[in-house]
């Protein structure tokens, strides 16, 4: 599931600078899907998933995180599955994301942990926008890690 995450998050530099590659392949040019089980092509999406927080179930703090519960507006319809990654793009000011911990065909529920957060860094509320796509701002930090 980590190298379809990493597919799913659009950013192509990362992926093969992550995932190991014969001698000269980093700068081939990448065309189509890998050669994977259709099981793990299955969760390869052809365009980001984008949703929304649609209500706010729990929130709880433990030690220095805080752990919210939430529904969001996409579902097995528009490509989620059980499992999968979607980050926080708005609000902006906010790095987080969100795993899918169940879905139906509109709907899903996901957990956002924010890790040693503040007081006064925003708790997770109904309107924030989330995607399987990472920020470009992601992106690019990723790659001069």
């Amino acid at each position: 599931m980590r190298l379809t995450q990493e597919l799913n998050q659009h950013c192509p530099e990362d992926v093969r600078n992550r995932f190991l590659l014969r001698r000269g392949d980093e700068k081939k040019a990448v065309r189509g899907l890998p050669r994977l089980p259709a099981e793990y092509l299955s969760n390869i999406l052809p365009t980001p998933v984008e949703t929304k927080i649609s209500s706010v179930l729990q929130t709880r703090i433990e030690k220095s995180r805080r752990i919210t519960y939430v529904a969001l507006g996409a579902g097995t319809a528009e490509g989620l599955k059980k499992g999968m990654e979607l980050y926080v793009h708005n609000p902006a000011t906010v790095y987080a994301q969100a795993t899918v911990t169940a879905v139906d065909e509109h709907s899903a529920r996901a957990v956002i942990e924010q890790e040693e957060f503040e007081l006064r860094d925003p708790a997770p509320s109904v309107g924030w926008r989330l995607s399987t796509k990472l920020t470009e701002e992601s992106c690019q930090s990723n790659n001069t890690k």
